[in-house]
């Protein structure tokens, strides 16, 4: 049975769940929307994306890889990519979406399962979002699937909202706090705690070590 989590971002509720679904493109892409901040706040996710091999491979097309963990990943390979959204708007591969999701049905009988609406955001195939939830509702029939329906937006906007927010402190004794923050939480995610040992200058290192480390997987 499918059970629709309005306007909530799923990565704020990974750990509710045992199965999470993460759309992605051959390209091995995690660049932006929810499948960065997977990327981003579970690294493992991200190394086995950059090295699992066979980028752009079509013949991945309905085929998942799935990261074991708490909770476990299933990056399920759904598009070929966006490479001239404004000619071709909508990239889903809607077959190789219901492959995946078959798969996952079968492979995780009476677990708890969670996505987004997976191909239906610009960073994940730009599909039709009632052919999906359709799809999903069709193929979840004897078993719960949480989906959350809610609007992913570009990483560079919200980084500049965050951001925003720490300005609006300045002048107050949370300034300095705000900026370790703002800076530990775009570098390594929201899940692990700012080491208050740490100042603002080892914190910006450390993001500069950690982008660079990426770089080179």
């Amino acid at each position: 049975m499918m059970t629709i989590v309005k306007d909530r971002d799923l990565i704020m509720d990974v750990f509710d769940y045992d199965v999470i679904l993460v759309g992605t493109s051959i390209q091995n892409n995690l660049g932006n929307g929810f499948q960065r901040k997977v990327g981003l706040n579970f690294p493992k996710v991200y190394e086995v994306s950059k090295t699992c091999g066979g980028y752009g491979d079509a013949r991945r097309l309905g085929t998942t890889n799935i990261i074991e963990g708490t909770p476990t990943f299933v990056l399920c390979y759904i598009t070929k990519g966006r490479f001239r959204p404004d000619l071709t708007p909508d990239t889903l591969d809607y077959g190789a979406l219901e492959k995946c999701l078959k798969e996952v049905a079968q492979k995780f009988q009476n677990k708890k399962i969670a996505t987004t609406i997976i191909g239906s955001s610009s960073y994940d195939g730009a599909g039709n979002k009632e052919t999906i939830l359709n799809l999903i509702d069709t193929i979840f029939i004897h078993q719960d699937i949480h989906v959350y329906d809610y609007i992913q937006k570009d990483w560079h906007i919200e980084k500049k909202e965050s951001w925003d927010e720490v300005v609006l402190s300045i002048g107050t004794d949370s300034y300095n706090d705000n900026k370790k923050k703002f800076f530990w939480e775009n570098t390594f995610g929201i899940f692990k705690p700012v080491p208050q040992s740490l100042s603002l200058k080892e914190i910006k290192t450390l993001a500069a070590e950690q982008a660079k480390k990426r770089k080179n997987i």
